[in-house]
């Protein structure tokens, strides 16, 4: 039995008692911060698909030449991207710009998509070059035929 507390016991217990209290401290602010950390997460996640997705965009179909704002979109976009539109253009896949064209129509017939690629300057988008693309990727489009056009549409 001890009769007197020994001083590095003191010490001990002094240490003990602040680790404690630290500790609690740490969890309330961990619990304080929770909600923040997890938004913090979930937006760097979307800003990252948002980039994603911007890269796809801006590769398609490049600066706008039918305003002259220089306060459009596409200085941002550069910046936020960090390439230009030759750049990314020319790391863009045939079948994601296909994708991409697809979401803003239903489906859509080969000489639909073909005259819109040639009509951005996508020469990467020929006829040719879609029929591959659809037989490459079976999994990403649907085609259904009525009389001797196809149509094609995003997977869902």
């Amino acid at each position: 039995m001890k009769l007197t507390e020994h001083p590095v016991e003191r010490q001990m217990r002094q240490r003990l008692h602040y680790e404690a209290q630290r500790a609690k401290e740490i969890k309330d602010r961990m619990e304080a911060l929770a909600v923040a950390y997890n938004e913090f997460l979930d937006l760097r996640t979307e800003q990252l698909g948002r980039k994603s997705h911007m890269t796809v965009l801006y590769g398609l179909i490049g600066d706008d030449h039918y305003t002259n704002d220089p306060n459009w979109a596409e200085t941002e976009v550069r910046a936020l991207v960090g390439g230009t539109e030759n750049a990314l253009r020319s790391e863009l896949s045939l079948w994601e710009a296909m994708k991409e064209y697809l979401q803003y129509v239903p489906e859509a017939r080969i000489g639909e998509m073909e005259e819109f690629f040639s009509h951005i300057g996508y020469d990467e988008g020929n006829r040719q070059a879609i029929e591959s693309a659809l037989k490459r990727h079976p999994k990403e489009f649907s085609v259904r035929k009525k009389k001797r056009e196809k149509y094609i549409s995003v997977k869902k």
